[in-house]
């Protein structure tokens, strides 16, 4: 799809309207914009409704392999904030992704705060760690991105599970329970409710 054309260092480019409006015209062209509607980037009845244009007058554009700078700028342009706030949504989840530092001849593994209430500051989670590899682990095991991902393939252990009978030799059974452990694993020492939800 055309979004997948769009890179930072062009849009850095874009210093006047005229240079926005000369890389749409580049970027979107009759051909491409028919590789949109075909590949699910938009829809055509969305399109024309968004540049407020009939479905006749789309066709004449298609037909004739000219699509005016002014529906290509308006395109572009959206693709281009759709863009850049999927690039931000990612940034903000990967600030409060937990993080190694090097601790004088050792590491550590840090939680960024969210900036709210009193989680304004960084927390170190483990300390004194000896090699920057099992800090790394540490630190990927308390992602919460890795968390979803052992919620995701345990789900789909535990569906595909279900097609079993003998429940005893059950590997598949075994190795979901084994990805909830590793999501659940926690490096803080258990609260009061942790240990109450055990028993």
């Amino acid at each position: 799809m055309l979004k997948a054309q769009i890179r930072a260092e062009d849009i850095r480019d874009l210093k006047h309207l005229m240079d926005a409006g000369l890389y749409a015209g580049r970027l979107l062209n009759a051909d491409t914009l028919k590789g949109e509607f075909e590949e699910g980037g938009t829809r055509r009845k969305s399109f024309c409704e968004a540049m407020d244009i009939g479905e006749s007058t789309l066709s004449t554009w298609l037909q004739t392999r000219r699509v005016p700078r002014m529906a290509a700028l308006a395109y572009v342009l959206w693709l281009v904030v759709q863009k850049q706030s999927d690039d931000l949504h990612q940034r903000e989840q990967q600030a409060t992704e937990p993080y190694v530092i090097r601790d004088r001849d050792r590491y550590a593994v840090v939680q960024p705060g969210t900036g709210v209430g009193d989680e304004v500051v960084d927390r170190v989670l483990a300390s004194g760690i000896e090699t920057f590899a099992l800090a790394k682990e540490i630190a990927t095991v308390r992602s919460s991105r890795f968390r979803d991902v052992l919620d995701r393939a345990a789900y789909a252990l535990w569906r595909y599970e279900e097609q079993y009978d003998d429940r005893d030799n059950n590997w598949v059974a075994s190795l979901a329970t084994e990805l909830e452990r590793a999501r659940d694993f926690k490096l803080d020492p258990p609260t009061v409710d942790d240990l109450l939800t055990r028993l």
